[in-house]
C-alpha cells in the first residue's frame, strides 16, 4: 500500500513569514518574503510513515545543508524562521 500525501496547492500560504511553493510531487522551495531561496524540504516515505526533511542553502552556493527531519511540513517550514 502506497502512501498517499495530499496534493498541496503550488504556493502555499505564508507560514511564519516565509513562503513554500510545490515544485514537484515531494518537493518544496522555501524562500523568504523578498524571494529569496531559503532552501527546500522532500518527503522521505517508510511504510506508511511520511517524514518532511529540511535542507537549507548555504549562501549563494547549490550546497545544502540538513536541517532535521520533521513530522509535518509546518514544523519544517518554521524551521526556515531562524534562518
Amino acid at each position: 500500500m502506497q502512501l498517499m500525501i495530499p496534493r498541496q496547492q503550488a504556493a502555499l500560504p505564508a507560514h511564519f513569514g516565509l513562503r513554500a511553493v510545490e515544485v514537484r510531487n515531494g518537493l518544496w522551495r522555501v524562500s523568504s518574503k523578498r524571494g529569496t531561496l531559503l532552501g527546500h524540504i522532500t518527503v522521505e516515505r517508510n511504510g506508511t510513515d511520511a517524514r518532511f526533511v529540511a535542507s537549507r542553502m548555504l549562501g549563494r552556493t547549490p550546497r545544502k545543508v540538513p536541517m532535521g527531519t520533521f513530522w509535518s511540513l509546518d514544523e519544517a517550514i518554521q524551521a526556515f524562521v531562524t534562518v
